[in-house]
């Protein structure tokens, strides 16, 4: 830890304050107030907090019915939470009050584990394509501040939407990890990582798809096969569904698949009977998520040159309580079939798929769907799940 921090603060898995290397936090239930206080201050430091809402925060609607004075209760837990932080560092007021609101000092620079997380995803982000292996650094990084969830011992609901979102970066940042190493071939690494993020994320299936690969692309096939088994089942015990894919998908990408056999020259005629029979499928064509990704960039490409319609439709499936579990991927199965040949599907994940309609303008699309989803919940989903989605056109204009 450096010096140039009046705080360093860990958020993640863990809540802990340090002060030139000391420990300044408590953990005894005298404290839990102070610091539940801190914890709110902190999270919206940017913000002006009134009185009202700070003693919402700590207490609750029903403890302050049993408080006499809430607003004298908040003022003295203001003062022994500025006495607890000023005994570590020389400040004058670390929280503010002003025009009745409190808010942190920004003035007495602060370390925040969390802040960093954000910090070192995005700048390793934006390297994926120039710098990767600059990406792979900050990733690395993003990978030892995660310790678990944010503020993992406090209970409230306004945790509840900032915990996703640290949790959601920390799981961008190492799919985006997992790519770089799957693109290098760095298979080792691959099952390293993985074996990491599956202790705090372990229903991500993007993971799973490259914990897998890299067990087929280092010849152990049988333990791809046995992890397999495992993760679909936990997947459908868990959401009444089963994966996005198959065994057979991951090993249609690897190395059996005859495009990755090792040739020292190769005809244009063996690459095209591939090509034929991987096509010859009736209804669109399904893919994973990096093709689609890829297929989608192609296609923004020749939007520019072409009068072509393309539509992107994610559709949703969602579980009635009570409703039977194994029927997705019959339904999973019935959509695509009744989609074109030239439309391209993606499960995105266990509940979601995505869809791109090729020439299609939106009323069209729109009315497929409609056609599609009413029989699909008519024939199969019934009273177990309910069926919706969403259509965009695919632009390379960007809402502001």
């Amino acid at each position: 830890m450096t010096n140039d921090y009046m705080f360093h603060i860990y958020t993640l898995g863990k809540f802990e304050i340090y002060s030139k290397g000391v420990k300044i936090t408590e953990n005894n239930k005298r404290s839990a107030h102070v610091w539940n206080l801190f914890k709110y201050i902190l999270a919206h430091r940017k913000k002006m907090l009134s009185s009202d809402e700070l003693i919402g925060a700590v207490w609750g609607e029903e403890d302050c019915e049993n408080l006499e004075n809430p607003e004298k209760a908040l003022q003295n837990l203001i003062y022994r939470l500025r006495t607890a932080l000023s005994l570590a560092v020389e400040a004058e007021d670390l929280i503010l009050f002003n025009q009745d609101c409190y808010q942190w000092n920004e003035k007495f620079p602060v370390w925040i584990d969390s802040d960093a997380l954000i910090e070192y995803g995005k700048k390793g982000g934006g390297l994926i394509e120039s710098l990767p292996y600059e990406a792979i650094q900050y990733f690395e990084k993003v990978m030892e501040l995660y310790n678990g969830e944010f503020l993992n011992d406090t209970d409230d609901i306004w945790v509840i939407p900032m915990r996703a979102t640290y949790k959601n970066a920390y799981s961008e940042s190492v799919m985006s990890f997992l790519g770089i190493l799957d693109r290098f071939g760095d298979f080792e690494s691959v099952i390293k990582v993985c074996n990491n993020f599956f202790k705090y994320e372990l229903f991500e299936e993007r993971g799973h798809y490259y914990f897998l690969k890299a067990f087929v692309r280092l010849d152990r096939k049988q333990d791809a096969l046995k992890y397999y088994d495992i993760m679909a089942k936990a997947i459908q015990r868990e959401f009444g569904v089963a994966p996005s894919y198959t065994f057979e998908d991951i090993l249609k990408y690897t190395k059996e698949h005859p495009m990755h056999k090792e040739t020292k020259n190769i005809d244009l005629n063996y690459i095209c009977d591939i090509l034929r029979k991987d096509s010859i499928h009736s209804g669109a064509f399904q893919c994973d998520k990096e093709s689609f990704a890829a297929i989608s960039r192609i296609m923004l490409r020749n939007l520019t040159r072409s009068e072509l319609s393309i539509m992107m439709v994610l559709v949703t499936f969602s579980r009635i309580p009570d409703g039977n579990t194994n029927i997705i991927k019959n339904a999973r199965g019935k959509l695509m079939h009744a989609l074109r040949e030239g439309d391209v599907v993606c499960h995105w994940n266990a509940a979601q798929t995505l869809i791109m309609l090729a020439s299609r303008p939106a009323e069209d699309a729109d009315t497929a769907m409609r056609r599609i989803t009413e029989k699909l919940h008519a024939d199969i989903l019934r009273e177990h799940y309910d069926i919706s989605y969403k259509i965009l056109p695919l632009t390379h204009e960007i809402d502001g």
